[in-house]
């Protein structure tokens, strides 16, 4: 796949979840049930993977001044999915009221190791 199509696709389904994220924030209530939740955090949670994606590779890309553009690919868009899953589990823990600075800092350490085990697989 060429980077050029990964990122306008990458940028087109963060568009569209964006726009899904907008709808569901003015025309829908929490109080309107768990589908509405669900499908709620799941907008924000691929919204922010693409954007985040999205940044990490043209930082990335600007950083190596486009030497290697593939592998930065692959590596954006996991750190991406961490990222979006380290926030939408802070929106899961704050929601239950269960999120204390302890909590975040031992998820924020774990989702670093993680990263940093992938990173010396390579």
């Amino acid at each position: 796949m060429n980077w050029r199509n990964y990122t306008r696709g990458l940028t087109l389904s963060t568009l569209i979840f964006g726009a899904l994220l907008l709808i569901l924030t003015i025309f829908t209530s929490p109080e309107q049930g768990m589908f509405t939740i669900i499908l709620y955090y799941t907008s924000i949670f691929f919204f922010v993977m693409g954007l985040s994606s999205l940044i990490i590779f043209f930082a990335r890309k600007w950083w190596t001044h486009g030497e290697v553009i593939y592998t930065a690919v692959k590596v954006s868009l996991r750190q991406g999915f961490l990222f979006s899953t380290f926030l939408i589990s802070l929106f899961v823990l704050s929601s239950f009221r269960l999120l204390t600075w302890w909590d975040g800092a031992i998820l924020a350490v774990s989702f670093v190791l993680i990263e940093l085990f992938f990173k010396a697989r390579r």
